[in-house]
């Protein structure tokens, strides 16, 4: 199936198909993806393709590593988010890097499910998508 027709695109983190610019600012700087905003979109990825592939692996994967469980920052199991932020240490990343980061950490998780989620996503979707999320003041 080609992404830009899949009702899953639609539930991505809400992505229109529209042509845009955004440039978001703070302190004047080009705004960078955080170590958190990173692994949420990683997980908005997994959510967003198990919603069409349901597979026990994918449940668990999910469960896992969401990020909303509890309060604060980290996921629902917390070796997940501690492992990322080990294995990605730097506190904040490009949107180019942080689409690498996607694959490198879901090549991790041993889940031919999940690489395929993530592999099926382009680059530019990734990028309207983490547009639209950083447009939420709570993240």
């Amino acid at each position: 199936m080609n992404w830009s027709e899949s009702p899953v695109l639609r539930l991505f983190c809400g992505i229109r198909e529209r042509q845009r610019t955004i440039c978001f600012k703070r302190g004047g700087e080009k705004e960078k993806m955080r170590q958190i905003d990173v692994f949420v979109m990683i997980y908005y990825t997994l959510d967003a393709y198990w919603q069409d592939h349901k597979t026990d692996e994918l449940t668990n994967i999910c469960s896992f590593m969401c990020p909303f469980t509890f309060t604060g920052i980290g996921s629902a199991i917390p070796s997940y988010y501690i492992e990322f932020c080990e294995m990605f240490d730097k506190e904040n990343y490009s949107v180019e890097e942080g689409y690498e980061i996607m694959k490198k950490y879901v090549s991790t998780l041993g889940s031919e499910e999940a690489a395929k989620a993530v592999d099926d996503v382009p680059f530019d979707a990734f990028k309207d998508a983490y547009e639209e999320y950083a447009q939420n003041p709570r993240r």
